[in-house]
């Protein structure tokens, strides 16, 4: 029951496949910045040939929703989504929040995790689960200040900004774990082998894109709520 598991939510394009419980068949990454358009489908192809299967072999379909970048997300979330319409199997998505605290979990042991990345301007898009994986904190976007706050002691910090948070407010014990933007792909093959906790496949975006809105009587473009 091989799945097909997509994040171009940050700067790195990957893709894998994956087995029904959450094992790595065959998979991609490449740290490209930009470009997720024209990469991810070279890279798809790549994944499926190493695992020696056809996509009418696929039954389901996991995607990064983010947060991150707003165009990243929306390229992987559209061809998730068109796969499972051109391939009739289910989509599902998760966070890249979720699967960078579950990257860490080895190290954090019993203690729980803050994950923190940076969104620029001041802020950081933020969640804390609790030893079992479990949501303390469900995923905002937030000042930096504020985001420092929900350190515990012992707490292990990880993602982009756990450098800036824990200089602002530093903690007995808090520890500083890898400062990622998104989580590697194994990470995301293993959540989807949890579909109970898995999300809907559409972006998760905690604040706008930034982009400026269209003139007068230019085509209005679809901003997520």
């Amino acid at each position: 029951m091989p799945l097909l598991v997509i994040d171009t939510a940050a700067n790195l394009c990957s893709a894998a496949v994956a087995d029904e419980s959450g094992g790595v068949i065959a998979a991609r990454s490449e740290d490209i910045g930009k470009g997720h358009a024209e990469a991810l489908m070279p890279a798809v192809d790549a994944v499926m040939r190493e695992a020696g299967i056809g996509y009418g072999d696929l039954t389901g379909l996991l995607v990064s929703v983010g947060p991150g970048s707003f165009t990243g997300i929306r390229i992987g979330v559209a061809a998730a989504r068109g796969f499972a319409l051109a391939l009739g199997i289910p989509a599902q998505g998760d966070t890249t929040l979720a699967a960078l605290a579950h990257h860490v979990r080895a190290e954090a042991r019993e203690a729980p995790v803050l994950v923190a990345i940076d969104a620029k301007a001041g802020e950081a898009h933020v969640a804390a689960y609790g030893p079992s994986g479990e949501k303390i904190h469900a995923p905002a976007v937030m000042a930096l200040g504020d985001a420092a706050a929900l350190i515990e002691p012992g707490m292990l910090v990880a993602g982009s900004a756990a450098p800036l948070l824990l200089d602002l407010a530093p903690k007995a014990g808090a520890r500083t774990g890898p400062t990622l933007a998104t989580a590697p792909i194994a990470a995301f093959c293993a959540l989807a082998a949890q579909p109970s906790r898995l999300l809907e496949p559409k972006p998760l975006y905690l604040r706008g894109s930034g982009a400026k809105p269209p003139g007068r009587g230019a085509i209005l473009t679809h901003r997520a709520a």
